[in-house]
């Protein structure tokens, strides 16, 4: 088992004892946004010449009063560690966790241009009742797909933009056999 795949079971085993795993996983989600972002940072969290005793001040003294007290503990281990780097697969682990446990459903809904509120509404309530878990939609914009959506989860898709129509009617259009037709 790797490493962030036990550290992030086991943060998230602690949230769930004392109810704070909405909490966590906020603030999970946010030190590893911010530890992708800022990859100095994280270099100076796991340099080996700074004293581990500086490294966990300088932790304390950005995040001491703005993240639960669990989480800074846990940073303050992965620091000593020198595993600071991958806070943010242990994040997607926790997150994995945390839906499963509150059966949420991301879906990346591609779409030409931004879907408007009252589209999103719609699909969120549809894909509700048809999965029957709490559906979580993200809206990424691929303008080549000229038009419709095309969902995505867990490594499935559902195609309904007009680039794929387009490319289904070509191969149709492709295997026909035109030796019948007269000019």
């Amino acid at each position: 088992m790797s490493k962030w795949v036990e550290y992030g079971k086991a943060l998230y085993e602690l949230a769930v004892e004392d109810g704070i795993e909405k909490e966590l996983n906020d603030e999970l989600f946010d030190i590893a946004t911010i530890f992708q972002k800022h990859q100095d940072f994280v270099k100076l969290l796991s340099n080996p010449r700074i004293v581990l005793g500086e490294r966990i001040t300088i932790l304390d003294h950005v995040l001491k009063e703005k993240i639960h007290p669990y989480l800074l503990s846990f940073l303050k281990i992965i620091t000593e560690k020198r595993d600071v780097s991958i806070t943010p697969l242990v994040y997607k682990e926790f997150q994995k966790l945390y839906y499963k446990d509150k059966n949420i459903l991301l879906v990346t809904v591609v779409s030409a241009v931004e879907i408007t509120d009252e589209q999103r509404m719609k699909i969120k309530e549809k894909l509700e009742r048809q999965m029957k878990k709490n559906i979580l939609l993200e809206n990424k914009i691929d303008s080549n797909l000229i038009g419709g959506i095309r969902l995505e989860y867990q490594g499935q898709m559902i195609d309904s933009s007009i680039k794929n129509r387009l490319l289904k009617l070509q191969n149709i259009l492709k295997k026909a056999d035109y030796s019948q037709v007269e000019v």
